[in-house]
Formats: C-alpha cells, sequence, structure tokens
C-alpha cells in the first residue's frame, strides 16, 4: 500500500497571498476584506468543521449538495458560485485546521484514476 503525506499547512503571509488571489478570481465575491467576506469565510468554516464532525468523510459535491439543501439564497443571489466554494476548499487544504480536506488519491491511493 503506497502512502501519501497530508497536506502541510503554509504561513499566514501564504495564506493571505491565497485568499486576495481567491478574491480577484471570484470577482470579489470571496473577498475576506469585507464585512461580507469575512462572515462567509466564518460560515464556511462553520460548515466545513460541522461536515467533519457529522460524516467523517464527505465529497465536495455532496458538501455543496447540502450547502445548497441549507443556503439557497446565497446561491439564488449568486453571493457564492459553486467553483467558489471549490476555491475556498482548496485553500482550505493549506490551513491548520482540525479536520482535512483531500484528494481522493490522498484517501485511496491504490484506487484507479478515474478522473
Amino acid at each position: 500500500m503506497s502512502y501519501k503525506p497530508l497536506p502541510k499547512p503554509v504561513s499566514a503571509r501564504a495564506l493571505q497571498k491565497k485568499y486576495r488571489e481567491l478574491a480577484e478570481i471570484t470577482h470579489g465575491r470571496f473577498d475576506i476584506t469585507t464585512d461580507f467576506g469575512k462572515s462567509l469565510y466564518s460560515l464556511l468554516h462553520r460548515y466545513f468543521m460541522a461536515f467533519s464532525n457529522l460524516y467523517g468523510l464527505i465529497s465536495l459535491h455532496t458538501a455543496w449538495e447540502l450547502w445548497g439543501e441549507i443556503e439557497p439564497d446565497l446561491i439564488k443571489q449568486k453571493k457564492l458560485l459553486k467553483k467558489d466554494f471549490l476555491a475556498f476548499s482548496d485553500i482550505l487544504r493549506k490551513e491548520d485546521l482540525p479536520y482535512y480536506i483531500l484528494d481522493e488519491d490522498e484517501i485511496w491511493p491504490d484506487a484507479p484514476n478515474v478522473k
């Protein structure tokens, strides 16, 4: 069985750069320097923690579907798009959190690649 190391957290400075890039690629929808961006950041962190606690293991696709059922107004008003959600989850891979966001090959390294 092969082993792939877990993602390593990066410095606060590197994270700030990632969040600036996220604000750019989301055209300001996810800008943590704004009040809305800070509240969205906090809300998504709480959801990811809840997903981790409730499910242990959940795909990002399923997490997005649950988010859509619980927070439909944010999606309808286009305040958060699926690509924003996925980009945010990619940044979470680099934060020091009590849970991990992993690729399938990091969970099941011996499984055939189906991408």
